[in-house]
């Protein structure tokens, strides 16, 4: 019942939607786009209200909090995370390269959010984690270590890695594929454009971060 009650909301959301597009009218859009996020949220919240109340019963609800406000929390840091990195890596683009900067901001933050979202539980193992007491006896480490903080710091590593690469395709369509009126053509820039430090500094940084990284990830291997 519920699902049938949430496809009717859905499909009169788009039906307004498409005839917003179709007739020009953009309250009839943004009709349809407030019915979907009223419509989704409403049901999102019944099913989270319901399963705390359920948690609740059975006398875990401390635990049921945790993990929600540790995921919200975690994935709004690793968002943040991912945006500073991506700044960071795309600092010496320059104006006319602002649409791929844009696009990349966006899909730091999602891939930085997912991964917040998606190891909290490892993030909270590293901020809690204790010492064993055992050492390791090939490396001498405690193995506390292996059991809370390298997981962590090969997760986070993995996200480094994927933004950084990220930051390299976006160096490379920036400064080697140009759009005009519509078209898409490969641009190859002459010998003195190459040596030019303020145009094509990007295509050196980027590289040599990603080098550093992989040498820098045979350490935690």
């Amino acid at each position: 019942m519920y699902i049938a009650l949430l496809l009717v909301l859905l499909g009169l959301a788009l039906f307004f939607i498409l005839k917003g597009v179709q007739q020009h009218q953009k309250i009839k859009t943004i009709i349809g786009a407030v019915i979907a996020f009223l419509a989704i949220s409403f049901f999102w919240f019944m099913d989270f209200w319901g399963e705390a109340l359920w948690y609740d019963n059975l006398g875990y609800a401390d635990r049921f909090w945790v993990t929600n406000f540790a995921n919200m929390g975690f994935a709004a840091a690793g968002a943040l995370f991912g945006f500073i990195l991506m700044f960071l890596l795309t600092l010496s683009f320059t104006k006319r390269h602002s649409v791929i900067k844009k696009f990349t901001y966006l899909l730091s933050v999602v891939i930085g959010g997912f991964w917040g979202y998606s190891n909290w539980d490892i993030i909270l193992k590293f901020w809690n984690g204790v010492s064993t007491g055992i050492t390791d006896p090939i490396l001498g480490k405690d193995v506390g270590f292996y059991l809370f903080s390298l997981p962590f710091f090969d997760s986070l590593y993995g996200l480094i890695l994927s933004i950084s690469v990220i930051a390299i395709i976006a160096s490379f369509l920036a400064h080697f594929i140009h759009l005009q009126e519509n078209n898409i053509f490969f641009y190859f820039p002459v010998d003195l454009e190459v040596k030019s430090e303020n145009i094509f500094s990007p295509l050196f940084f980027t590289p040599a971060v990603f080098i550093f990284l992989l040498i820098a990830g045979r350490f935690l291997a």
